[in-house]
């Protein structure tokens, strides 16, 4: 559940991908605790119209290994990650990754069982706020959560995790190239709960997104409680157009299960 929802909120938001060519720079920091050290990954990012690539420059996630990268030039139709340390490609499959997590909830025999409930979706306001990059822009804050209870090997555990996050976005800007990878209707696992869930954890789609920060709180059975803070900041952003070379997989790589490259 926890990687699934991981590769959603990467995104920052869902939008359509911007009329004009873009470039820009984004950073995330995360930590789990006030005083505990603080984790950064820094991304880059090329748009022009459905075509989109997506680089990782610094820090390290389990869904882009360090040097690798994303792309797609059908407006996140078809989305692959190359790994050129391997001179290999796979597709991203983060549909199958979603599908996953649905097909689990809905057994009802097997060694895992999983179950989501109370699940809290609400707009707690909407407000004009300051210009960011010279842009106006708008502040949305939205509360989120579920609680969790899944049995492994029949040893019943439960937690709840609920999620304020604030976006601060341009309607001046038409989306951004990583928003094009989520397609809303992507989303929709055929289960109610985590479809809730996920529609949640990314709000409403609107506009590009300058700014987001999330509090997370995750509370288990035993009482053992963990806040989790994450603050993602657009840096750079300028229209630039990219070689279309830029968007193609390298000549000579090879195709590989996704599973392979991660």
């Amino acid at each position: 559940m926890r990687v699934a929802a991981g590769l959603v909120l990467w995104q920052l938001a869902v939008a359509p991908v911007p009329a004009s060519p873009y470039y820009y720079e984004a950073t995330t920091t995360e930590s789990l605790k006030e005083k505990s050290e603080p984790q950064v990954t820094r991304m880059r990012a090329w748009v022009d119209g459905p075509r989109a690539r997506i680089e990782l420059l610094e820090g390290t996630r389990r869904d882009l290994p360090k040097g690798s990268y994303l792309v797609t030039k059908d407006g996140g139709e078809t989305v692959y990650l190359v790994h050129p340390k391997k001179k290999a490609y796979a597709r991203w499959e983060l549909d199958d990754v979603i599908r996953d997590v649905a097909e689990r909830l809905k057994q009802e025999g097997g060694l895992v069982k999983l179950e989501l409930s109370d699940v809290a979706n609400e707009t707690l306001l909407e407000e004009p706020a300051e210009r960011i990059l010279d842009l106006p822009s708008t502040h949305r804050r939205w509360r989120s959560g579920y609680t969790m209870k899944y049995s492994v090997l029949g040893i019943d555990q439960e937690r709840r995790e609920d999620s304020v996050r604030d976006v601060w976005f341009t309607d001046r800007v038409g989306g951004a190239g990583f928003d094009s990878l989520l397609q809303p209707r992507r989303l929709k696992t055929g289960h109610e709960g985590l479809d809730k869930v996920l529609a949640g954890k990314l709000g409403e789609a609107r506009g590009f997104t300058l700014r987001s920060e999330t509090v997370t709180k995750t509370r288990k059975g035993n009482g053992e409680e963990q806040t989790r803070r994450a603050r993602t900041e657009v840096t750079v952003l300028r229209q630039e157009a990219a070689p279309p070379a830029m968007f193609e997989i390298p000549q000579g790589y090879q195709e590989r299960p996704f599973k392979k490259l991660r």
